[in-house]
């Protein structure tokens, strides 16, 4: 072999693990690599947590739906860094009063438009794309449960209010279906 050759092989022996190739870690700790364009998908798709309240401290949601105003920048920025721009936050009440729900709902609604520099409530294919153009995070009311469900009339005037997703069935048995924990 050739010095010449020796040093160009050299060379690209020692560069290889610096050049890139379309491969990247998306924290420094992390074992994985990802595509480049896997992760340009992530960032011009709307990523949609469908069974997720904006935090799983209960206490402190029921003070930012209670009182907005605790709800701040600090706090916004916290679930934009989480990669998620739409959440559904569907829980399933024990109670099969329509009323509980609607309340839920109502409470949503409240927080919403009381925030409305943070959110968009998704009615519709185009809000998803208004929140995420509008660099805000899209809230898509829903249930985990139909046990409220007593007439068309609860799903009218739940759907007058926001509602626009439902699962039949959760854990038991309504007068839709069975759920999962029926024999």
């Amino acid at each position: 072999m050739k010095r010449r050759e020796l040093l160009t092989r050299s060379v690209c022996f020692m560069a290889a693990p610096l050049i890139s190739v379309g491969r990247c870690r998306l924290f420094a700790s992390e074992p994985h690599t990802y595509s480049v364009r896997a992760i340009e998908l992530v960032e011009q798709s709307n990523v949609i947590d469908m069974l997720s309240l904006l935090t799983l401290d209960w206490h402190l949601l029921d003070r930012w739906r209670g009182n907005p105003d605790t709800f701040g920048e600090t706090d916004f920025q916290t679930l934009r860094s989480s990669g998620i721009n739409v959440f559904q936050p569907a829980v399933a009440f024990d109670s099969s009063r329509y009323e509980v729900t609607r309340k839920w709902m109502e409470e949503w609604n409240q927080f919403i438009s009381r925030k409305q520099e943070y959110f968009v409530r998704v009615d519709a294919a185009c809000d998803l794309l208004r929140a995420r153009k509008d660099g805000k995070i899209g809230i898509i009311l829903g249930m985990q449960d139909a046990n409220y469900i007593h007439s068309l009339q609860d799903v009218d005037s739940l759907y007058g209010i926001g509602q626009r997703l439902m699962q039949l069935t959760y854990n038991s048995t309504n007068q839709l279906g069975h759920g999962c924990m029926v024999a």
